[in-house]
Formats: structure tokens, C-alpha cells, sequence
């Protein structure tokens, strides 16, 4: 897991105001992998995961590690599928980021 380098994801507008650009030298998102095997049958599940900040009321940072896009990768003796567990569209439509201002 690590931290996006800026603040230029198109998923995020709310840090292209100038106000949080001045506060603001990352998005505080981060972007991870996981992968988790079989031992005896040889399948691989490698979980790819995109978290964004996130605060219930617009006024306290209360969970700074929201998934709001992940996939899974699962390779089964060479045949590999993909699942979109959680969509982006899907969260972003009723959550926003928390563009911490301090």
C-alpha cells in the first residue's frame, strides 16, 4: 500500500480548488495490493484496492482509509479471471472525499 504522488485523479475535483491546492501536496489516497494463496491447488488471488479519505460530517477526519474501488485478480492453474468487487461509480455517487484544510 502507498500514498498517490499528487493531487490529479479526475475522480476527485474537490482538490483542484485553489484552497486545497495550497493545503494540500497529495490527496491522501493510497493504492495497495494483497495476494493470498493455495498451497495445494496452486490458486493465486491478488486483491487490488484504491482508498480516498473519508469523514462521516464535513468537520472531524474520522476514517482516513475508505475503499471506494477494489478488483480481484484470480489465477486458477493458469486461468486467470477478473471480479470488480466495489465500483467507483457506485460509492462516489453518495460518499465524498474529505479534503482535509488545516
Amino acid at each position: 500500500m502507498e500514498f498517490e504522488k499528487d493531487t490529479s485523479n479526475p475522480l476527485f475535483p474537490e482538490y483542484s480548488t485553489p484552497l486545497a491546492r495550497f493545503f494540500n501536496t497529495d490527496n491522501n489516497c493510497t493504492t495497495g495490493v494483497m495476494k493470498m494463496g493455495d498451497l495445494e491447488t496452486g490458486s493465486i488471488v491478488t486483491i487490488h484496492f484504491k482508498t480516498m479519505p473519508f469523514s462521516a460530517n464535513q468537520f472531524t477526519y474520522a476514517d482516513p482509509f475508505f475503499v471506494y474501488d477494489m478488483k480481484a485478480e484470480i489465477n486458477n492453474k493458469g486461468s486467470v479471471e477478473t471480479v470488480e468487487l466495489i465500483k467507483p461509480e457506485d460509492v462516489l455517487e453518495n460518499k465524498r472525499c474529505f479534503v482535509p484544510l488545516f
